[in-house]
């Protein structure tokens, strides 16, 4: 199958040219094919640490692992930015998941919001967003927590 691709590739490269150059069907200034360029592996990739999405808390702490081509200049959620450090090891164990894109990245950053609140009960969304300093934003990341009321106390 690999070896098929292969042949059907290099066929069309190389058919392309006399199709043009023969002048059957093919109009003067056609364009060439495109060159399509996968961007989105360019842009940084947030992954989060488990932190749990129902909780009885008022405040939790979200952080994680931003993998970019570029340095991580500020990760937000909401008007807040976070608390920006290298990634160390420990910090990558502590992933559950990482995509493939990821692993290639030169620049790991370690996030962290030690303090988020939960407004009100309920679903509370949050925004999370990484920006590097070549002006590239990951995709906006919202999270969705449902603060639950803690069970009333028995007299």
């Amino acid at each position: 199958m690999r070896r098929y691709l292969t042949c059907l590739v290099v066929l069309a490269a190389v058919g392309w040219p006399l199709s043009a150059a023969s002048g059957d069907g093919v109009e003067r200034g056609a364009s060439r094919p495109a060159i399509v360029i996968d961007a989105s592996r360019y842009h940084p990739l947030i992954v989060f640490h488990d932190f749990g999405t129902v909780t009885t808390q008022s405040r939790i702490m979200i952080s994680g692992v931003v993998f970019s081509r570029s340095s991580v200049d500020r990760v937000t959620l909401a008007k807040r930015s976070a608390r920006l450090r290298p990634a160390e090891p420990a910090d990558l164990v502590r992933l559950e998941r990482v995509p493939q894109a990821a692993r290639e990245a030169p620049y790991r950053v370690y996030f962290e919001f030690p303090d988020v609140e939960l407004l009100h009960p309920g679903a509370n969304d949050l925004d999370v967003r990484a920006m590097a300093t070549d002006g590239r934003m990951s995709d906006l990341h919202r999270i969705t927590v449902i603060r639950l009321m803690p069970p009333a106390r028995q007299p």
